[in-house]
């Protein structure tokens, strides 16, 4: 009690004094901590049991949206009657607060950022070729084999560069690079340009 009155410079209640002396200025202070506490409890109770509402504002990737937001929507909107979504689609990096967004999903490594992060999942990755291009060229066993090869690039949304292929072998990744006459920004585009290339 006296490290306060000695900041403050002013007599705060005394707990001895059965009367309860302090002067204008304790009393003055003790009144104002009654109306911040009366304040912190009302905002904290505005929130008690309050329903969510209002937009939601989400930049998702197509291929993301489509296999891990949109199939859960109905779930989501049961529970959330009140919210209204709103899912943009951008390939290169956005500013969050510029872009007035509340959530951006992506995959892969993210760059630093004091913004929060959260991982959602884990996905496998994989390489696949046609069984058309694997008989012209054949099937590569080892990443060494791959000399020759070609691939079809997908560009990263952060860099604009060609996302490597990624090998596991004895808990290393192995990172390699090749040739790509065909580039794409969408997963989902591989696949069918895959098809094309090697047709």
């Amino acid at each position: 009690m006296k490290g306060l009155e000695s900041r403050l410079g002013v007599r705060a209640i005394a707990a001895h004094d059965t009367a309860g002396q302090s002067d204008p200025d304790g009393e003055a202070y003790y009144q104002r901590c009654l109306c911040l506490i009366a304040d912190m409890e009302d905002a904290e109770g505005a929130f008690v049991g309050a329903k969510p509402s209002g937009l939601v504002r989400v930049d998702v990737h197509g291929t993301q949206a489509r296999y891990f937001l949109l199939p859960g929507l109905p779930r989501f909107r049961q529970q959330y009657p009140d919210i209204r979504l709103h899912f943009s689609e951008a390939h290169q990096p956005l500013d969050m607060i510029r872009e007035g967004l509340d959530c951006i999903l992506r995959a892969g490594e993210l760059s630093d950022s004091p913004l929060i992060k959260r991982r959602l999942a884990l996905l496998e990755r994989g390489t696949f070729a046609s069984p058309d291009y694997l008989g012209r060229f054949g099937t590569p066993q080892t990443p060494d084999d791959l000399a020759g090869h070609e691939m079809v690039g997908l560009l990263s949304p952060d860099s604009g560069d060609i996302v490597p292929l990624v090998f596991g072998a004895d808990d290393k990744a192995r990172q390699v690079t090749l040739p790509a006459m065909v580039t794409v920004t969408g997963p989902e585009t591989i696949s069918p340009a895959r098809a094309w290339v090697s047709g």
